[in-house]
């Protein structure tokens, strides 16, 4: 089974530091694979830098407990139809208009002038929210018969080659966490995770920088996860510009 979590940077300009079902705004991805096909692929659209994003999946799956919950959650989650996401949206319209009535009788002019759909949505339907990212873990394992998890299958994002950068891939099955940065001129060794997933340019595929057991991320710190991501991201780097410089050859 594979999760996805594709993410965007923070905002700020900052050059990423490297960290199928999720995304963000510098992207990155987080992918579970269980079924040889992805079962969530989540766009996130904050912090998707390995300190950020990264880090919340690297503290997730460090806890065994959490991937036997992952498993049994995932089991209770169900792609929305687009009827169901109008019915969704047309519950968050009536919370919006409670929440503003509710400002307004409390004397809160400002609060009652500003309910973004945003914070709605991250309240009710946490799953469907660009706000969650990583935690979409943790909203899936919380997932039962009885509190089924409406999500959304975007796997087409990662081959996004201007808003894509970043995206990390959850392997269950394999026990992996691979982590890709953005898109590259396919090559003998490329991966071929995202095979058979629409929307590829011809000739590119997503570029995986890293890849590590779960027992890898069993005793990695916070410090010891960013130095790696870096690396690989340096790494990559690296790789690209020696192929350019073989191709000018």
């Amino acid at each position: 089974m594979r999760l996805a979590l594709k993410t965007k940077p923070r905002l700020g300009g900052r050059t990423p530091t490297l960290p199928n079902h999720q995304q963000t705004w510098a992207p990155e991805t987080l992918s579970s694979y269980i079924t040889k096909a992805f079962v969530l692929a989540q766009y996130g659209q904050w912090d998707g830098y390995p300190d950020g994003q990264g880090f919340t999946t690297l503290v997730f799956l460090q806890t065994p407990l959490n991937i036997e919950r992952l498993k049994a959650g995932l089991a209770h989650i169900y792609i929305a139809t687009e009827e169901e996401l109008g019915s969704i949206h047309a519950k968050l319209d009536k919370t919006e208009r409670t929440d503003r009535q509710a400002a307004e009788e409390a004397g809160n002019v400002m609060a009652a002038s500003y309910f973004p759909r945003g914070d709605a949505l991250a309240r009710i339907y946490p799953s469907l929210s660009r706000d969650t990212g990583a935690k979409i873990l943790e909203v899936v394992a919380q997932a039962t018969a009885e509190k089924r998890v409406p999500v959304e299958l975007d796997e087409e994002f990662v081959h996004d080659i201007l808003s894509c950068e970043l995206a990390y891939v959850v392997d269950i099955d394999a026990e992996l966490l691979e982590v890709y940065c953005s898109v590259e001129p396919e090559y003998d060794g490329t991966s071929e995770r995202f095979e058979g997933v629409h929307g590829a340019e011809k000739g590119m595929v997503p570029s995986l920088i890293r890849t590590l057991t779960f027992n890898d991320l069993a005793t990695l710190s916070k410090s010891e996860f960013i130095r790696l991501m870096n690396q690989s991201l340096r790494d990559r780097r690296q790789r690209r510009e020696a192929r350019k410089k073989l191709h000018k050859e």
